[in-house]
Protein backbone atom coordinates (compact mmCIF):
# COMPACT_ATOMS: atom_id res chain seq x y z
CA UNK A 1 0.00 0.00 0.00
CA UNK A 2 1.61 3.27 -0.96
CA UNK A 3 -0.04 6.55 1.11
CA UNK A 4 2.09 9.20 -0.81
CA UNK A 5 3.54 8.84 -4.56
CA UNK A 6 6.49 11.26 -5.70
CA UNK A 7 6.37 10.80 -9.70
CA UNK A 8 9.96 12.56 -10.68
CA UNK A 9 10.62 14.06 -13.87
CA UNK A 10 12.71 16.46 -15.21
CA UNK A 11 9.65 19.09 -16.53
CA UNK A 12 6.50 19.09 -19.01
CA UNK A 13 6.01 21.13 -21.91
CA UNK A 14 2.41 21.16 -23.99
CA UNK A 15 3.84 17.87 -25.85
CA UNK A 16 5.19 15.80 -23.14
CA UNK A 17 1.91 17.08 -20.88
CA UNK A 18 -0.74 15.10 -23.08
CA UNK A 19 1.79 12.33 -23.75
CA UNK A 20 1.93 11.68 -20.14
CA UNK A 21 -1.98 12.14 -19.31
CA UNK A 22 -2.72 8.27 -19.73
CA UNK A 23 0.05 7.31 -17.33
CA UNK A 24 -1.39 9.86 -14.88
CA UNK A 25 -4.86 8.52 -14.83
CA UNK A 26 -3.56 4.94 -14.94
CA UNK A 27 -1.27 5.70 -12.05
CA UNK A 28 -4.37 7.53 -9.85
CA UNK A 29 -6.65 4.34 -11.12
CA UNK A 30 -4.04 2.31 -9.44
CA UNK A 31 -3.34 4.33 -6.35
CA UNK A 32 -7.25 5.84 -5.98
CA UNK A 33 -5.95 6.92 -1.97
CA UNK A 34 -2.35 7.80 -2.38
CA UNK A 35 -1.15 11.65 -2.21
CA UNK A 36 0.38 12.03 -5.85
CA UNK A 37 3.13 14.33 -5.93
CA UNK A 38 4.79 15.21 -9.17
CA UNK A 39 8.03 16.65 -9.06
CA UNK A 40 9.36 19.15 -12.57
CA UNK A 41 13.14 18.89 -11.38
CA UNK A 42 13.51 21.95 -13.71
CA UNK A 43 11.18 23.92 -12.49
CA UNK A 44 8.17 23.94 -14.73
CA UNK A 45 5.57 21.74 -16.00
CA UNK A 46 2.42 22.25 -17.89
CA UNK A 47 0.49 20.35 -14.73
CA UNK A 48 0.90 24.04 -12.69
CA UNK A 49 -0.21 25.87 -15.61
CA UNK A 50 -2.28 25.47 -18.75
CA UNK A 51 -2.64 21.52 -17.60
CA UNK A 52 -3.76 22.27 -13.94
CA UNK A 53 -7.43 22.03 -14.58
CA UNK A 54 -7.12 18.62 -16.70
CA UNK A 55 -5.06 17.06 -14.09
CA UNK A 56 -7.42 18.22 -11.26
CA UNK A 57 -7.98 15.44 -8.65
CA UNK A 58 -5.46 12.93 -10.60
CA UNK A 59 -2.00 15.13 -9.42
CA UNK A 60 -2.40 16.22 -5.86
CA UNK A 61 0.66 18.36 -5.69
CA UNK A 62 3.55 19.80 -8.24
CA UNK A 63 6.93 20.05 -6.64
CA UNK A 64 9.10 22.53 -8.45
CA UNK A 65 11.30 24.40 -5.51
CA UNK A 66 14.55 23.33 -3.70
CA UNK A 67 16.98 20.85 -4.33
CA UNK A 68 15.49 18.08 -6.62
CA UNK A 69 18.09 16.53 -8.40
CA UNK A 70 18.73 19.38 -11.14
CA UNK A 71 20.71 21.32 -9.41
CA UNK A 72 24.57 21.07 -9.67
CA UNK A 73 25.60 19.78 -6.16
CA UNK A 74 21.73 18.80 -5.32
CA UNK A 75 23.98 15.08 -5.06
CA UNK A 76 25.82 16.10 -2.37
CA UNK A 77 25.23 14.03 0.74
CA UNK A 78 24.19 16.65 2.83
CA UNK A 79 21.95 18.19 0.83
CA UNK A 80 18.17 17.33 1.70
CA UNK A 81 16.44 16.66 -1.80
CA UNK A 82 12.91 17.77 -1.57
CA UNK A 83 13.06 18.70 1.47
CA UNK A 84 13.73 16.26 3.44
CA UNK A 85 10.95 14.60 2.41
CA UNK A 86 10.11 11.07 2.12
CA UNK A 87 7.90 9.26 -0.25
CA UNK A 88 6.15 5.44 0.45
CA UNK A 89 6.33 4.93 -3.49
CA UNK A 90 8.88 6.68 -6.30
CA UNK A 91 8.37 6.70 -9.74
CA UNK A 92 11.48 7.94 -11.64
CA UNK A 93 10.18 8.91 -15.33
CA UNK A 94 13.93 10.38 -16.50
CA UNK A 95 16.87 8.56 -17.35
CA UNK A 96 19.83 10.78 -15.88
CA UNK A 97 21.48 8.11 -13.67
CA UNK A 98 22.74 11.03 -11.27
CA UNK A 99 19.70 12.70 -10.83
CA UNK A 100 18.23 9.05 -10.33
CA UNK A 101 20.56 8.71 -7.32
CA UNK A 102 19.09 11.76 -5.95
CA UNK A 103 15.67 11.16 -6.94
CA UNK A 104 15.96 7.59 -4.95
CA UNK A 105 17.05 9.06 -1.16
CA UNK A 106 13.79 10.35 -1.51
CA UNK A 107 12.98 6.76 0.11
CA UNK A 108 10.55 3.85 -0.05
CA UNK A 109 10.08 1.69 -3.31
CA UNK A 110 11.79 3.19 -6.23
CA UNK A 111 11.33 2.78 -9.44
CA UNK A 112 13.26 4.06 -12.64
CA UNK A 113 13.94 4.74 -16.05
CA UNK A 114 17.20 4.86 -16.01
CA UNK A 115 20.04 2.36 -16.74
CA UNK A 116 17.47 0.06 -18.74
CA UNK A 117 19.34 -0.96 -21.72
CA UNK A 118 18.48 -1.94 -24.78
CA UNK A 119 15.19 -3.99 -24.21
CA UNK A 120 13.87 -0.53 -22.61
CA UNK A 121 10.96 0.55 -25.20
CA UNK A 122 11.19 3.58 -27.70
CA UNK A 123 8.41 5.17 -27.16
CA UNK A 124 7.73 7.30 -23.99
CA UNK A 125 4.22 6.01 -23.93
CA UNK A 126 5.28 2.41 -23.92
CA UNK A 127 8.12 3.61 -20.90
CA UNK A 128 5.65 4.94 -18.97
CA UNK A 129 3.30 1.97 -19.33
CA UNK A 130 5.85 -0.19 -17.72
CA UNK A 131 6.90 1.99 -15.27
CA UNK A 132 3.29 1.92 -14.42
CA UNK A 133 3.16 -1.90 -14.70
CA UNK A 134 5.91 -2.54 -12.41
CA UNK A 135 4.36 -0.43 -10.03
CA UNK A 136 1.38 -1.91 -9.47
CA UNK A 137 0.92 -5.35 -11.50
CA UNK A 138 -2.17 -5.00 -13.88
CA UNK A 139 -1.93 -1.48 -13.98
CA UNK A 140 -2.53 0.17 -17.19
CA UNK A 141 -2.54 3.58 -18.96
CA UNK A 142 -5.82 5.15 -18.86
CA UNK A 143 -7.90 7.72 -20.71
CA UNK A 144 -8.12 10.91 -18.82
CA UNK A 145 -11.81 11.99 -17.75
CA UNK A 146 -12.45 15.53 -16.81
CA UNK A 147 -13.43 16.53 -13.53
CA UNK A 148 -12.66 20.49 -13.71
CA UNK A 149 -16.38 22.07 -14.70
CA UNK A 150 -14.06 25.02 -16.73
CA UNK A 151 -11.94 22.64 -18.52
CA UNK A 152 -15.21 20.11 -19.06
CA UNK A 153 -17.12 23.26 -20.69
CA UNK A 154 -13.61 24.30 -22.75
CA UNK A 155 -13.20 20.87 -24.15
CA UNK A 156 -17.10 20.70 -24.90
CA UNK A 157 -16.88 24.02 -26.74
CA UNK A 158 -13.67 23.20 -28.52
CA UNK A 159 -14.61 20.00 -29.92
CA UNK A 160 -19.16 19.41 -29.55
CA UNK A 161 -19.97 16.23 -29.60
CA UNK A 162 -20.66 14.21 -32.61
CA UNK A 163 -17.61 13.72 -34.29
CA UNK A 164 -15.24 10.95 -33.49
CA UNK A 165 -12.15 13.17 -32.66
CA UNK A 166 -8.36 12.06 -33.33
CA UNK A 167 -5.56 13.76 -31.14
CA UNK A 168 -2.11 15.28 -32.48
CA UNK A 169 0.47 16.66 -30.30
CA UNK A 170 3.54 17.15 -31.89
CA UNK A 171 5.65 19.32 -29.88
CA UNK A 172 8.19 18.23 -27.46
CA UNK A 173 10.82 19.56 -25.01
CA UNK A 174 13.75 19.61 -27.64
CA UNK A 175 13.51 19.45 -31.61
CA UNK A 176 15.56 16.32 -31.42
CA UNK A 177 12.45 14.35 -30.30
CA UNK A 178 9.89 15.63 -32.52
CA UNK A 179 8.62 13.56 -35.15
CA UNK A 180 8.32 15.83 -38.13
CA UNK A 181 5.13 17.49 -38.65
CA UNK A 182 4.89 16.49 -42.23
CA UNK A 183 4.13 13.25 -40.95
CA UNK A 184 1.18 14.23 -38.84
CA UNK A 185 0.09 15.93 -41.49
CA UNK A 186 -0.15 13.13 -43.28
CA UNK A 187 -1.10 10.42 -40.90
CA UNK A 188 -4.26 13.53 -40.06
CA UNK A 189 -5.18 13.22 -43.67
CA UNK A 190 -5.85 9.07 -43.67
CA UNK A 191 -7.47 9.45 -40.35
CA UNK A 192 -9.69 12.44 -42.51
CA UNK A 193 -10.62 9.71 -45.01
CA UNK A 194 -11.46 7.78 -42.28
CA UNK A 195 -14.27 9.68 -41.54
CA UNK A 196 -12.58 10.72 -38.32
CA UNK A 197 -12.04 14.53 -37.46
CA UNK A 198 -8.38 15.45 -36.52
CA UNK A 199 -7.50 17.81 -33.65
CA UNK A 200 -4.06 19.41 -33.10
CA UNK A 201 -2.25 20.83 -29.88
CA UNK A 202 0.32 23.11 -29.97
CA UNK A 203 2.32 25.39 -27.54
CA UNK A 204 2.78 29.25 -27.49
CA UNK A 205 5.78 28.64 -29.20
CA UNK A 206 4.23 26.90 -32.17
CA UNK A 207 2.61 29.20 -34.06
CA UNK A 208 4.52 28.59 -37.13
CA UNK A 209 4.07 25.00 -37.12
CA UNK A 210 0.44 25.59 -36.31
CA UNK A 211 -0.07 27.70 -39.69
CA UNK A 212 1.58 25.01 -41.59
CA UNK A 213 -0.91 23.07 -40.29
CA UNK A 214 -4.17 25.30 -40.87
CA UNK A 215 -3.08 25.59 -44.21
CA UNK A 216 -2.44 21.96 -45.01
CA UNK A 217 -5.52 20.86 -42.98
CA UNK A 218 -8.31 23.54 -43.61
CA UNK A 219 -10.77 21.42 -41.62
CA UNK A 220 -8.39 21.91 -38.45
CA UNK A 221 -8.29 25.34 -38.78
Amino acid sequence: MSASILVYSMGEVIGDGLIKLPFIAGLRAAFPDAKISWCAAKGSTVYAGPLKPVVAGLIDEVVTQGPTGAGTFDFLPWVKPFGGRTFDLVIDTQENVRRSAVARRAGGRFITASGRGASWPDAVADRLAALLKEASPGAELQPIVLTDPRALKAARALLPPGPTYVGFAPGAGGAEKRWPLERYIALARTQEERGRTPVFFFGPDEDQDAARTATALPSTG
